[in-house]
């Protein structure tokens, strides 16, 4: 990894491959909590868009641990701070998405059973995670 002078391991406000990393447990944590039940009940526009910031958010996180392992990391703050804080921002979004679709699951449940089509109704009001 890329060292700041002294031999520590590079930092840039928040932004290391330690943080990238630990962020990634939660983001691996977070997708195996869409298995089963609740991927089963997302309507397939919906499992598209996961599919997709899926992604984009397994991309930005080896680009991220690239990038911060490169000796030129210094140089590059301004860019790695802002890819961390988008992919610290899209686990924390991931998270409360899979905290929505949990409290969906479970008012469908408590509703006497799923719908004739065995499929719950979109959900207009639901935040739409964006990646660049």
């Amino acid at each position: 990894p890329a060292a700041a002078p002294g031999g520590a391991e590079v930092d840039i406000e928040g932004c290391s491959i330690s943080a990238v990393r630990g962020a990634g447990r939660e983001f691996d944590k977070t997708l195996k909590g869409f298995r089963g039940p609740i991927l089963k009940a997302m309507l397939p526009p919906e499992v598209e868009g996961l599919h997709r910031v899926v992604h984009s958010l397994e991309v930005l996180k080896s680009s991220l641990l690239r990038e911060l392992a490169a000796p030129d990391a210094l140089q590059r703050a301004d860019e790695l701070s802002a890819d961390c804080r988008r992919y610290f921002s899209g686990v924390a979004q991931l998270k409360a998405d899979l905290s929505r679709y949990g409290e969906m699951q479970r008012e469908d449940g408590e509703g006497g059973g799923p719908s004739t089509t065995g499929r719950r109704k979109a959900q207009p009001n639901l935040p739409q995670l964006e990646v660049a």
